[in-house]
This record gives structure tokens, sequence and C-alpha cells, in this order.
């Protein structure tokens, strides 16, 4: 097995090699990404189409190849890029997510192992499965956005257990899914969520038990004044700083504000913070049976559950009899905790927290820069700003959120093709498009894994690891300014 392993690795070695000799002579003395003949008009549009093509999927794939250049270069053709490339999108929303759970389940029973093997870093198999399904997976786009996502709503997999090789009984005869294995059930939730609104995804990171043990919202407890003892504030200020507002105030297209003092604005403060911290306690490790504490086992395959004693009743927390029962979430008072409190009024609550902040006129002008930077280009315009948090804020029929029609105006906006010109050219050889690529004001440094994962789709290195893990289709390719195509623009 190892043989084998080490007979991919090095293809996959090669591979890049020889993509870099390639780029090396699109990029060179010329100082253009490439210059592709045709042999007549007709033929020069379909060479425009696959370069645009090309263009495209390397900003909503993991890299394009040349079955998907050829087949979205046609639709080009025959409806325009834009028609095009929105089909593609839609077409690829409706694809069935892959999910990484059951992949990784499935790579470590092809090896002929158990999830809970006790020894041989069962982990490792997380990082494969992702890269498998980076490099072979139909749902492209998903994947490439789930991608995005997990660097907003970002968390660790070091130095909590998330790398563990145990499982435990949540009661009723079930089991906790096994430790390691946590991660890939978070990812597929953001994978999931690519396709829903953002309230819902911020939900479901809110409960999720990885971001729960990530940033210690899990066994988050209610103050007790007279032990000193005070809620977690951890995940209150993340919610904020990086899954929601951010640090200041901005206009929709991206722009911070200043008040009369040319002074930045925060979007929050301490009381808020501490608001927020109330707001998220109480949270606990699902567990079937187990109704008498908030130290329920590890569970990082359910979402985690609400111990009522332990949710911040609005009473407790000072020792003034005037102070407020209720909590306030940039300026929403949210209503008071019915008597006696129960575990759906406490997830009412945070449910109106959430609406709170994911309503916040911050919210579009963050994240859709990030998800922006992440796809297309590092400095959008305000223009091109202005145009996806329209969206954001009402994708035509009211929805908030929509982050199917989020990512479509990302990707099908005229600023996305800037990076690169066109230029049609006519010498004594013949009729030729020529490829000039712009600063990367106009775009992006492609992120260093997707300029690999990029790399190897271009290449098509192949394997003959017994589980097929990692194989991409070789079919035989006879069009060697197709494939120049592919190679030049991955590399941009």
């Amino acid at each position: 097995m190892r043989e084998q392993r080490d007979q991919l690795w090095f293809a996959l070695t090669v591979s890049f090699v020889l993509a870099f000799l390639m780029s090396c002579c699109f990029v060179g003395k010329s100082s253009h990404a490439g210059e592709f003949p045709a042999e007549n008009s007709r033929h020069l549009r379909l060479v425009k189409a696959k370069i645009r093509a090309a263009q495209f999927l390397s900003k909503a794939t993991f890299g394009p190849t040349e079955d998907s250049i050829a087949e979205l270069a046609a639709r080009i053709n025959q409806v325009g890029h834009r028609r095009a490339t929105s089909q593609w999108i839609d077409r690829q929303f409706d694809l069935q997510p892959t999910s990484h759970e059951a992949v990784a389940r499935d790579i470590v029973r092809v090896d002929g192992n158990e999830v809970d093997m006790q020894t041989g870093g069962p982990y490792r198999y997380r990082y494969q499965t992702w890269w498998h399904i980076a490099l072979t997976s139909e749902d492209q786009l998903r994947q490439r956005v789930a991608w995005a996502l997990s660097q907003i709503f970002v968390i660790g997999d070091t130095g909590t257990g998330f790398n563990g090789d145990d499982k435990r009984s949540i009661g009723n005869g079930e089991e906790s899914i096994v430790d390691w294995i946590g991660m890939s059930n978070y990812y597929d939730m953001l994978s999931e969520g690519a396709s829903g609104t953002y309230r819902e995804l911020l939900e479901n990171v809110t409960y999720h038990p990885c971001m729960g043990t990530w940033l210690s919202s899990v066994r988050n407890r209610k103050a007790n004044v007279s032990a000193g003892r005070f809620p977690d504030e951890n995940y209150a200020r993340e919610i904020m700083q990086l899954f929601s507002v951010g640090l200041y105030h901005l206009r929709q297209d991206g722009r911070l504000m200043t008040d009369e003092n040319g002074e930045l604005i925060p979007t929050y403060d301490n009381t808020q913070i501490k608001e927020l911290g109330r707001l998220f306690t109480g949270f606990r490790y699902h567990h079937n049976t187990n109704t008498g504490s908030i130290f329920t086992g590890r569970n990082l395959g359910d979402p985690m559950q609400i111990y009522v004693r332990e949710h911040d009743t609005n009473y407790n927390y000072s020792d003034d009899p005037n102070a407020p029962n209720t909590k306030t979430v940039f300026g929403t008072v949210l209503p008071p905790l019915s008597v006696p409190i129960n575990e759906q009024a406490c997830k009412d609550e945070i449910a109106a927290g959430l609406d709170a902040i994911a309503d916040h006129p911050n919210v579009a002008p963050f994240i859709c820069r990030l998800l922006i930077q992440r796809l297309v280009k590092s400095n959008p315009s305000r223009a091109y700003m202005r145009r996806v948090t329209r969206i954001f804020n009402d994708n035509g029929r009211g929805v908030r959120g929509d982050f199917h029609a989020v990512v479509k105006a990302i990707l099908t906006d005229p600023e996305m093709y800037r990076g690169q010109r066109l230029r049609r050219r006519r010498s004594s050889s013949g009729l030729s498009v020529q490829v000039i690529p712009r600063g990367t004001e106009y775009s992006r440094l492609r992120e260093p894994i997707n300029r690999i994962t990029g790399l190897i789709r271009a290449m098509r290195p192949t394997s003959n690891y017994a589980s097929g893990y990692m194989m991409l289709n070789n079919s035989n390719a006879n069009n060697s300014n197709e494939r120049s195509i592919r190679s030049a623009v991955a590399q941009m």
C-alpha cells in the first residue's frame, strides 16, 4: 500500500514540474499568458469562448478541465457568456452535495481499516478526503464556495481533541461519531449551507459542536456573581468580528464610515460582547438521555443542546435588582424568557439574537467582500461591491443572504474578467488570440492550495492505488491548443 501511495505522489510531483515548465513557456519574455492560434474567424470565436470558460472555471472550481472548458465554451457560443455561466451555476447548485464524512468513511473501509482505529493517525484520512473531493467531485462550485466559507466561519483542527479516535455512548444504544470525523461533519455543514441563506448557516455554525469546542461556547455557564463566575465571551466576540459585522461600520460599497471627527466607527463595544456572552449560555454536547448535567460527553456529530439550568435567565447576572431582565443585541431588545423557562424558550431567544446579528447592515458588505476576495479578486471596486451587496440584501424575491444568488452575482459580474485582456491578432502566420494579464490589483494571487488543485486537475495524473481514490479521468487529449488554454489560465 505504501508503494502505491509513493507512486501516486511521484505522479503528482512530475505533474507539478511539467505544469511549471508549461507556464514558463506562456508567461516568459512575451509577458502575456498565452497566444492561441485560430484557423479562421469562426474558430477564433470558439478560442475566445474557451478562454472565457477557462477564466470563469478557474474561479468557480478547483481548476478547469478540458471537458469542462469545451462544454461551457460551446454554451457560451450559443447564448453568451453571462447566460451560459449563470446556467452553469444553477446546474452546479442542483447537484447533490458530496459528503466529506461519507467519503472519509469509505476511504477508511477500502483501506481495510475502521474509523475508530487506534493507531496510524486516522485523522489523516480527513485530509485525503478533502483532496479527493476537491480534485474529482462533480459539485465543484459548491465545494469551492465551502472552501471560501471555511475561511470565514473559521475553525482549527488542532489542540482541542478533534483528531482523536474515540467515540462515546449518547444513550438509547447510540454512539457519537468518532472525534476525527467531526471536522468533516462541520465542513459538510458549510458545503450544504452554500446553497442556503446566511442566517441559516449562522445558526448551524452556532450550534455545531466543533465550533462550540473551538470557541468554548459548549458548557458555557450562566453567571454566578457571588462566586465570581461570568459567561465565556469567546464566541460572542468572534461571531461579530469574524462571522458577521467586522470591527467598523461599512457603507454598502465597502467603504469605511467615519464620524464627524474622521474617526472609524466601531460596530460593537464591550457591553455588546457581554450581552452576547449571556445569550450563548447553556450549550452542551447532544445526549439522548442525560438530562441532569451540562457536562455530557463529547459528541462532534450532532447539534448542541441547551441545558436550561445554565442558560442565562436575565435575573442572575447582576446583583442590582433594577437591572434589566432582557438582553439587547445591536439595539434590538430580545423578548423576555418564559417562566418557567424551557429549552425551546432558550432556543427562541438565541434565534432572536441571531436575527439581530444577521439583519445588521454591515453583514452584506462584510461577508460579500470576503467571498469576492476568496473567489475573484482582492480589491473589488465600489461598484462591484454595490452590485453584490444589493443581491445579498434582497435576491429579487425578498430573501436576504441567499448564497446561491450572491455567488451568482459575484461570478457573473463583468469585473470578474478584468484580470486579463483578450486581443485579436493577425499576422503572417494567421489569426490568433492573445491573453494579456493585468496587475494583481485587477485580480488576486491564487491561494497555494488552489494553484495546486488547478495544476493537478489540468495535468490529470493517475494512480494505481487500489481504492481508485485520488484518480482522475485520463482520457487521451489531442487538442494541444485546449491544453495550453487550460494550463495557462491555471497560472492566473
